[in-house]
This record gives C-alpha cells, structure tokens and sequence, in this order.
C-alpha cells in the first residue's frame, strides 16, 4: 500500500483537539486502499522522524491551512520536506488555500 501522510501543522492554540477532518478523510483513502499517517505536529516532537520514515513511499503530503500559526508552520514544515525529497507532491486544503489561492500558490514550498 501506498503512503499518505496528513500532516497537522502546529497552531499555538493551546490545549489540541481531536483532528477530525484528518481522521475521516483517513477512512476514506484507506477504504481506497491507500496507507493514510496523521502527523500532528502539536502532539507529535518526532514529526521530522516520522516524515523522514515514511516519505518514501509516499505518494503525496497534504496540509490543512487555517489563518494563524498554521501558514507559517505549515511551510516550514514543506521547507524541510522539500529538503529531504523535492519532487514529493505537496497538497494544501483548508480555508486559507481556498480563500487565497494566488498568495499560497506564489510560496516557492508549495
């Protein structure tokens, strides 16, 4: 089975909640016979190992971005991606990539 990693941006938020979105779209691409891997960064200090475990087979990462915190450390995170693999397909969902698409598609990480 192939890979592919949801990964949750840290948001400084405070205490985190369940990543629901995450989890069922999770159901629903293994239902499709891929491998889903929720990384979240807010509970998990070994993302960078993780990512770097599972990256190659991966068929794409996909970020979910809300205005905030989640923007900048999502394309930290997509800096160190495309350090250990340049060519991994980089997905970006969520209200800021909806409601600003030429400002995220003009990021040289995304």
């Amino acid at each position: 089975m192939k890979n592919i990693i949801l990964f949750y941006p840290d948001n400084d938020a405070g205490d985190p909640w369940v990543p629901w979105s995450y989890m069922v779209l999770g159901v629903v691409l293994k239902r499709a016979g891929f491998n889903p891997i929720i990384i979240d960064q807010r509970v998990q200090e070994n993302w960078k190992e993780l990512l770097n475990k599972h990256i190659g087979n991966t068929l794409w990462i996909g970020f979910s971005m809300m205005i905030g915190t989640t923007i900048n450390n999502s394309l930290k995170v997509a800096e160190y991606i495309r350090k250990q693999n340049k060519d991994i397909p980089l997905v970006y969902g969520g209200p800021w990539p909806t409601i600003s698409q030429k400002l995220t598609l003009s990021h040289p990480n995304v």
